[in-house]
Protein backbone atom coordinates (compact mmCIF):
# COMPACT_ATOMS: atom_id res chain seq x y z
CA UNK A 1 0.00 0.00 0.00
CA UNK A 2 1.01 3.33 -0.61
CA UNK A 3 2.02 6.08 1.83
CA UNK A 4 -0.08 8.56 0.23
CA UNK A 5 -2.93 6.38 1.11
CA UNK A 6 -2.78 5.79 4.09
CA UNK A 7 -2.61 9.70 5.24
CA UNK A 8 -5.12 12.51 4.19
CA UNK A 9 -4.90 13.70 0.54
CA UNK A 10 -3.45 17.53 -0.02
CA UNK A 11 -6.83 18.72 -0.33
CA UNK A 12 -8.78 17.96 2.64
CA UNK A 13 -4.88 18.25 4.72
CA UNK A 14 -5.13 22.29 3.30
CA UNK A 15 -9.15 21.69 4.51
CA UNK A 16 -7.96 20.75 8.05
CA UNK A 17 -5.48 23.01 8.73
CA UNK A 18 -8.38 25.95 7.57
CA UNK A 19 -10.93 24.50 9.87
CA UNK A 20 -7.89 25.09 12.86
CA UNK A 21 -6.37 21.52 13.30
CA UNK A 22 -3.25 21.43 14.97
CA UNK A 23 -0.63 21.41 12.53
CA UNK A 24 2.57 20.83 14.86
CA UNK A 25 1.08 18.11 17.74
CA UNK A 26 2.16 14.38 17.09
CA UNK A 27 2.08 14.33 13.08
CA UNK A 28 4.54 11.82 12.04
CA UNK A 29 4.01 13.50 8.05
CA UNK A 30 3.66 16.53 6.26
CA UNK A 31 2.69 17.77 2.45
CA UNK A 32 5.21 20.24 1.36
CA UNK A 33 3.79 21.83 -1.67
CA UNK A 34 2.66 18.72 -3.18
CA UNK A 35 4.87 16.40 -1.60
CA UNK A 36 4.63 14.30 0.91
CA UNK A 37 7.58 14.29 4.25
CA UNK A 38 8.22 12.30 6.47
CA UNK A 39 8.60 15.03 9.27
CA UNK A 40 11.82 13.27 11.38
CA UNK A 41 14.36 13.09 8.54
CA UNK A 42 13.45 15.82 5.60
CA UNK A 43 11.97 18.22 7.99
CA UNK A 44 14.66 18.38 10.63
CA UNK A 45 12.92 16.97 13.58
CA UNK A 46 10.33 19.21 14.18
CA UNK A 47 12.39 22.02 13.34
CA UNK A 48 10.50 23.14 10.42
CA UNK A 49 10.86 26.65 10.68
CA UNK A 50 8.36 28.13 8.50
CA UNK A 51 4.76 26.32 9.35
CA UNK A 52 3.12 27.84 6.86
CA UNK A 53 4.85 26.06 3.86
CA UNK A 54 3.98 22.29 5.63
CA UNK A 55 0.66 21.22 5.76
CA UNK A 56 -0.34 17.89 8.34
CA UNK A 57 -1.00 14.78 6.53
CA UNK A 58 -2.77 12.90 9.42
CA UNK A 59 -2.68 9.12 9.17
CA UNK A 60 -5.49 6.79 9.55
CA UNK A 61 -5.09 6.21 13.25
CA UNK A 62 -4.48 10.28 13.73
CA UNK A 63 -7.49 11.17 12.26
CA UNK A 64 -9.01 8.38 14.60
CA UNK A 65 -7.30 9.78 17.73
CA UNK A 66 -9.15 13.21 16.45
CA UNK A 67 -12.56 11.87 15.91
CA UNK A 68 -15.54 11.34 18.46
CA UNK A 69 -16.90 8.41 20.48
CA UNK A 70 -19.41 6.48 18.12
CA UNK A 71 -17.92 6.91 14.58
CA UNK A 72 -16.70 3.87 12.54
CA UNK A 73 -15.03 3.71 9.88
CA UNK A 74 -15.30 0.48 7.06
CA UNK A 75 -14.55 -0.99 3.86
CA UNK A 76 -17.46 -1.29 1.61
CA UNK A 77 -18.28 -3.43 -1.07
CA UNK A 78 -15.81 -2.02 -3.73
CA UNK A 79 -18.84 -0.70 -5.88
CA UNK A 80 -16.86 1.75 -7.28
CA UNK A 81 -13.58 2.53 -7.14
CA UNK A 82 -14.51 6.24 -5.84
CA UNK A 83 -15.81 4.80 -3.09
CA UNK A 84 -14.12 2.05 -1.10
CA UNK A 85 -14.33 3.63 2.08
CA UNK A 86 -17.52 4.47 4.46
CA UNK A 87 -16.86 6.58 7.79
CA UNK A 88 -19.87 7.05 9.64
CA UNK A 89 -21.11 8.91 13.00
CA UNK A 90 -23.98 8.03 15.25
CA UNK A 91 -25.74 10.32 17.50
CA UNK A 92 -29.05 10.71 18.83
CA UNK A 93 -30.31 8.01 16.47
CA UNK A 94 -29.04 10.07 13.27
CA UNK A 95 -26.00 8.37 11.73
CA UNK A 96 -24.23 10.41 9.10
CA UNK A 97 -21.85 9.13 6.52
CA UNK A 98 -18.96 10.01 4.43
CA UNK A 99 -17.50 8.09 1.86
CA UNK A 100 -14.09 7.96 0.04
CA UNK A 101 -11.20 5.74 -1.78
CA UNK A 102 -8.66 5.82 1.35
CA UNK A 103 -10.39 5.01 4.49
CA UNK A 104 -7.75 8.10 5.81
CA UNK A 105 -9.90 10.66 3.66
CA UNK A 106 -13.67 8.86 4.91
CA UNK A 107 -12.54 9.83 8.19
CA UNK A 108 -10.90 13.01 7.39
CA UNK A 109 -14.32 13.94 5.49
CA UNK A 110 -16.18 13.03 8.58
CA UNK A 111 -13.90 15.46 10.63
CA UNK A 112 -14.53 18.38 8.06
CA UNK A 113 -18.19 17.28 8.26
CA UNK A 114 -18.59 17.56 12.03
CA UNK A 115 -16.45 20.63 12.58
CA UNK A 116 -18.39 22.50 9.56
CA UNK A 117 -21.33 21.86 11.46
CA UNK A 118 -20.25 22.75 15.05
CA UNK A 119 -20.56 19.01 15.87
CA UNK A 120 -17.27 19.93 17.10
CA UNK A 121 -14.29 22.03 17.95
CA UNK A 122 -10.57 21.90 17.10
CA UNK A 123 -8.85 20.66 20.08
CA UNK A 124 -7.50 23.42 21.33
CA UNK A 125 -10.02 25.64 20.94
CA UNK A 126 -12.36 22.80 22.86
CA UNK A 127 -9.92 22.82 26.05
Amino acid sequence: MRLEDQVVSLELAKKLKELGIDQEAGCGFYWHKDKLVFAHSECGNHAIGDWNNYIAAFTVAELGEMLPRFYESHRTNGITPEIEWTCQYKEDGKVTHQVSNTEADARAKMLVYLLENGLMKPEKEAA
